[in-house]
């Protein structure tokens, strides 16, 4: 893989494609487009409270996740996004000021829902493309990908790459699996998830 392994496209390029895709209509970028208008509104008041997909909204506790037709537990959930079931994990942060959301199966009671995890299946470049696409014409770029994290991913230093809209309150990831394969994860967070990836961010982490 060369340096332009994910590349980000130009307003130039981004102009094209729209007055391309003004003449060609597909389920899928049509689907998707509703998808993003539905999922979330950082700028809005109601980016904490109001819903983020569905019946899920942050702060929500694992039992109240639980009880929706849509979610098998606290932590997992099916909707279908783009013509496929799409699975999502959910993340809590203890009800506590802790910063930073926590991966378990097992939140605690009082635990608030912080981020959405949505796997977008397989990457190749024109998915990554396409999804990059719309959520630009949804949300400003604000934490492009750099040619250093770039290269530093295509090393193998490190196995996510994430792309960050709207103050990273929405995340594009590309995620290398153990077995080297390459998925797409789409991301929604609270404003302290978000802030903890600016901070990284800011620092030169690999992201």
């Amino acid at each position: 893989m060369g340096s332009n392994f994910v590349q980000w496209i130009t307003p130039t390029q981004r102009k094209a494609k729209m007055m391309k895709a003004q003449n060609t209509w597909s389920p899928t970028s049509t689907l998707l487009l509703v998808f993003g208008c539905l999922l979330f509104s950082p700028t809005s008041a109601e980016s904490e409270t109001g819903k983020v997909i569905g019946s899920l909204k942050f702060g929500m506790t694992p039992k109240e996740v639980e009880a929706l037709p849509e979610c098998s537990s606290g932590t997992e959930c099916l909707y279908e996004v783009a013509d496929k079931n799409r699975y999502f994990t959910l993340f809590y942060q203890p009800n506590h000021g802790t910063t930073s959301p926590q991966s378990t199966t097992e939140p605690g009671p009082d635990a608030q829902l912080a981020l959405i995890d949505i796997d977008m299946g397989l990457y190749t470049k024109e998915w990554y493309g396409e999804l990059q696409h719309i959520l630009a014409n949804q949300y400003p770029v604000t934490h492009p990908i750099t040619e250093q994290a770039s290269g530093a991913f295509q090393e193998g230093n490190f196995n996510e790459l994430a792309l960050g809209l709207a103050d990273a309150a929405v995340l594009l990831k590309v995620v290398r699996r153990p077995f080297g394969n390459l998925v797409l994860r789409l991301i929604f967070q609270n404003e302290e998830a978000a802030t903890e990836f600016r901070k990284k961010y800011g620092a030169g982490a690999g992201l």
